[in-house]
Formats: C-alpha cells, sequence, structure tokens
C-alpha cells in the first residue's frame, strides 16, 4: 500500500463502526420499551427475524446475487443442511436474547453480549496459538471489564434506590 493510500477505505469503516455502536445501544433499549409497553417477546422476535430477512432477500434481488446464489445451491445440495442449522442457531440466540431483554433489561443483555464476544476473542487465542497478545490487547481487555463492571454496578445501585425509594445520585 502506498503511503498516500494508507487511510484510503478507513471511513466507510469507521462510519459502519460507529453506526453498530449506536445499534448496539439503541435497540435492545428500544425492545426493551415495547415489551414494556405489551408486545410479547416472541412477536419482537418473530418481527425483527422478518424485517431481517426481507431486507436480506431484498439485497440479493437489487445486487443480482440471488441468481449466483440459486446456482451455488444448485451445485452444492449439502449446503442447504448447514445454511438451515445456522438459521436455526440465530433464532435461538435472538429469541435467547430478546427474552434476556425482557426478564433482565437491555443494560444486562448488552453485558452477556458483550461477555459473549469477550470469550469468543479469548477462546480464539486458546485455540488459534501464534496470534500476538501485546499490551495493547491485555489494556483493551482490562477496559472492557471495567466497563462491564461499572455498567451493572450503577444499573444495581439505581434499582436499589427505586426499590427503596431512595433518592439516586447517579
Amino acid at each position: 500500500v502506498a503511503s498516500g493510500n494508507a487511510g484510503y477505505g478507513m471511513m466507510p469503516g469507521l462510519c459502519l463502526l460507529s453506526f453498530a455502536v449506536l445499534a448496539d445501544a439503541a435497540i435492545p433499549n428500544a425492545q426493551q420499551h415495547l415489551m414494556k409497553n405489551g408486545v410479547p417477546a416472541s412477536v419482537l422476535m418473530f418481527r425483527l427475524n422478518a424485517i431481517g430477512g426481507a431486507a436480506g432477500a431484498g439485497g440479493l434481488f437489487v445486487s443480482g446475487e440471488v441468481f449466483r446464489l440459486a446456482a451455488y445451491f444448485h451445485h452444492n445440495p449439502h449446503v442447504t443442511g448447514k445454511v438451515v442449522a445456522i438459521g436455526v442457531s440465530i433464532a435461538i440466540a435472538v429469541m435467547s436474547y430478546t427474552q434476556i431483554i425482557k426478564e433482565c433489561g437491555s443494560v444486562f443483555a448488552v453485558t452477556v453480549s458483550t461477555l459473549r464476544k469477550t470469550f469468543t476473542v479469548a477462546i480464539s487465542y486458546v485455540l488459534f496459538p501464534g496470534k500476538s497478545f501485546d499490551m495493547h490487547c491485555a489494556v483493551g481487555l482490562v477496559l472492557v471489564g471495567a466497563g462491564l463492571v461499572q455498567a451493572e454496578w450503577i444499573s444495581f445501585r439505581r434499582a436499589r434506590c427505586k426499590d427503596e425509594k431512595l433518592p439516586s445520585v447517579l
């Protein structure tokens, strides 16, 4: 890569990452709000999967890749079972996540999600050795852990103050 092109393509990536962070914060809170207003978790999950499926199918049609995908499935029929298994596992994950939001709240759900992602990264270092684990990785891991502990502590304090009818100082 030439030195003048080092940042090429970085802006779309930063924009997508920023959008993902905002969505990760907003969507569980919106889902919790909907469920508090009487929308059942199963209906919410169905709507979420239907919208995602329609958007995915629409993207395939608009891009013209639907024909390539159909040809791939035609030439590799063994892939169909794997795709169905992945779909079922994603449906179970979405159902579980929606239920966590309903029963424990959005902050706890995001904490569980972040812990899952953290453990996934840690396990990849164990299962696939040879990756460098330097001071930056260690500091990042500590900061993520500290953020999770702080978020849970604040959430716990607010809930306790609400239950005891004490004024919240947070």
